[in-house]
């Protein structure tokens, strides 16, 4: 394995319990100190349009309950990365959804 940023191959790996209690595994390369997540396990939903089916019932803006329920849940997500992500780093969210991780 190697690291996307730098392609290092000196990739540290760490399983741990994601948010949602599934087991993940977090890389963290040793040279540039890039922390990823492989793609090995991804679900394509976004192209599909199976997304907006799932998460939003049809509708292509969430509902203000529904985001109130994703501030809640960056909150959380914010906990549980704190220890991944050290004070002014940099970081880089992909797939933003209504941007509560971001704003927090």
């Amino acid at each position: 394995m190697s690291c996307p940023v730098c392609f290092a191959t000196k990739v540290k790996t760490t399983s741990r319990v994601s948010r949602d209690v599934f087991k993940v595994e977090i890389n963290h390369c040793l040279n540039c100190g890039h922390h990823y997540q492989s793609l090995d396990n991804y679900k394509e939903i976004y192209s599909t349009g199976e997304f907006t089916q799932e998460a939003r019932s049809g509708s292509e803006t969430p509902s203000a309950a529904k985001i109130k329920e994703l501030d809640r849940m960056a909150l959380k997500r914010i906990n549980y990365y704190h220890e991944f992500i050290e004070p002014m780093e940099r970081v880089l969210e992909v797939g933003s959804s209504i941007g509560s991780f971001v704003h927090v």
